[in-house]
């Protein structure tokens, strides 16, 4: 069974099924979910330094003398 939910504000047209959206938005929250279940299956640390999963040398890839950590990445103000 295949449902679909609309939210619409203004003159536009809604929504149809066949609809095609980009994928902007999915990808962000992917991106960040992806990370997440790896946090919580204790495959890494939010603590972690972020060049510990990039490829290559980063030497330079600190602030004030510290690593920048995933949590650094994440965290918002």
């Amino acid at each position: 069974m295949q449902h679909q939910y609309n939210f619409h504000r203004g003159d536009g047209e809604l929504s149809q099924s066949n609809s095609i959206f980009g994928l902007g938005s999915i990808a962000k929250t992917f991106a960040g979910i992806m990370p997440a279940q790896a946090v919580i299956d204790k495959k890494m640390k939010l603590t972690d330094d972020i060049r510990k999963y990039l490829p290559g040398k980063y030497p330079n890839l600190h602030y004030k003398g510290h690593s920048v950590r995933l949590v650094d990445l994440t965290a918002t103000l």
